[in-house]
């Protein structure tokens, strides 16, 4: 465990080199083409939860031809000639491989969690090992991924936890002003609540990220992790602010980037679907669709996984330069070796 001593950081905040941390983050993500499946993994469950009312729903020309379609036949609803009330029945026939099919997708996308964790965990230590120019590869970030798991998952349910508890503390006066029908005092309370709700939510956020790194990159455990990366934080509040503060306008950009990137592409992917409505419909339109689904999702994670790594790096880069400048008072080196990360 590492404790960390006083002293004013300004001195720190002024040699720190924000643009360097952009620019080193930006080499990372594009010349080390290893990481490219591990951020994919790391993102597929936040491109999964992004896409799930994305394209393919049934809105815009395809919502209005399923209106009239109900409203053209009330005594017997058909969805292109799929009969609704027919499909119903055999489904209600089915429950028992309706039920199997729901748990096969649970233990599907609790997998994708668990692989998730360990990427993430993966690329945090690829990105210290190439900073530390250590040998580094796929099988070697999750590897570390895999053996920091559970420390991961303990801090995510602990500020998880944190987050919860403190909203309903906060809230729950609140709540109870506006049962009593106190709206104006409700009023006045919650906006001091919704303003430190906002800043709790800052300040775990950064502290999960700095403790997940104090796991992958010393080996230190869940509550040592969480201890010295609060101490990091108030050691240097100014520079953990400001890199708080330039992720938040770099994933801003992101976004915007991405919606230059995504829709031209999504109305281009359409067009053949709708040409197929226009001209035939039926099946050609849903093998269509269909296609363009796989396509935009594939594009889609491919680009998520680029944004996670460079995301994951920023951090991890404005990690290790912190904790470098922090100058410890005392150091207990770990015993446990950074699994994945040195020398077989």
């Amino acid at each position: 465990m590492v404790v960390f001593g006083g002293g004013d950081s300004s001195i720190a905040w002024k040699k720190m080199d924000y643009g360097g941390l952009i620019k080193r983050a930006f080499f990372i993500t594009l010349r080390h083409k290893f990481l490219w499946p591990l951020g994919i993994l790391a993102a597929l469950p936040e491109c999964l939860s992004s896409l799930g009312g994305g394209p393919g729903d049934t809105s815009g020309e395809d919502h209005l031809l399923l209106n009239a379609s109900l409203n053209s036949r009330k005594d017997l609803p058909t969805i292109r000639g799929l009969d609704v009330e027919a499909l119903a029945e055999r489904l209600l026939e089915n429950i028992p491989l309706l039920v199997a099919l729901a748990f096969a997708v649970f233990i599907l996308l609790l997998a994708i969690v668990v692989i998730s964790t360990m990427a993430k965990g993966g690329v945090i230590a690829s990105a210290i090992g190439i900073e530390e120019q250590e040998p580094v590869s796929f099988g070697r970030g999750f590897r570390a991924g895999y053996h920091a798991f559970w420390r991961m998952v303990g801090i995510f349910l602990l500020m998880f936890l944190l987050v919860s508890v403190s909203m309903i503390l906060l809230a729950a006066p609140v709540i109870g002003l506006i049962i009593t029908e106190h709206y104006w005092a409700a009023v006045g309370a919650g906006l001091p609540v919704f303003l430190i709700l906002i800043a709790l939510s800052i300040y775990v956020s950064v502290l999960k990220a700095y403790a997940i790194r104090f796991v992958i990159g010393h080996g230190l455990g869940i509550g040592a992790s969480i201890s010295d990366a609060h101490a990091l934080m108030m050691k240097f509040k100014g520079e953990a602010t400001l890199v708080f503060l330039i992720m938040v306008a770099l994933r801003i950009g992101i976004v915007i980037a991405s919606c230059i990137i995504l829709l031209p592409l999504a109305l281009l992917l359409a067009m053949p679907a709708i040409l197929a409505e226009a001209a035939v419909g039926g099946i050609a339109v849903l093998v269509l669709a269909g296609v363009f689904q796989l396509i935009f999702f594939a594009v889609t994670l491919f680009l998520f996984g680029l944004v996670h790594i460079f995301d994951s790096s920023f951090w991890t880069l404005a990690f290790l330069d912190l904790s470098n400048k922090a100058e410890p008072a005392t150091a207990i080196l770990p015993q446990e070796p950074q699994p994945g990360i040195s020398p077989a």
